[in-house]
């Protein structure tokens, strides 16, 4: 019997559980939950364990301590082609989620980091990278419904 996972494509670290099934294989029964319709508060979903968030305006110090966290990745990515080294792991199927979904905030300055650029094309190539890209696009229009 496959595992049963309770996800919101809007959510990095449920994009990152998706990926990572799909990059081993395993088969899992997925149950999409609307957190912005509120589906998370009817009753047989309030016994199950869930992060909670709210779609917040990003401000100033947000934005920069976004771009700080650009500055450590790109960093990190002059040494090794990956996250954690030069192969693939499971950090870089859940950070490029959240660089994707702070991207819609606080775009990436392409110029700026290039080696987050690099790793992000890499990741782009991989057959299961539209998991990614489509929670992406859902939490962008999410975002743009909220903030107008």
């Amino acid at each position: 019997m496959a595992p049963k996972l309770y996800i919101d494509k809007l959510s990095p670290p449920c994009r990152a559980v998706l990926m990572c099934g799909r990059a081993i294989g395993l088969d899992m029964d997925i149950v999409e939950v609307n957190l912005l319709g509120g589906e998370h508060l009817k009753p047989e979903f309030l016994k199950l364990p869930i992060l909670l968030g709210n779609v917040r305006h990003v401000v100033e110090e947000h934005a920069r301590a976004v771009n700080e966290a650009y500055g450590f990745i790109n960093t990190f990515l002059q040494q090794n082609k990956y996250i954690a080294s030069d192969n693939l792991s499971i950090a870089d199927l859940s950070l490029i989620n959240s660089v994707t979904n702070a991207s819609v905030c606080v775009p990436l300055d392409e110029g700026a980091y290039p080696q987050i650029k690099a790793w992000r094309d890499r990741l782009k190539a991989l057959p299961y990278y539209e998991i990614n890209q489509t929670g992406g696009d859902l939490f962008k229009s999410a975002v743009k419904s909220k903030l107008g």
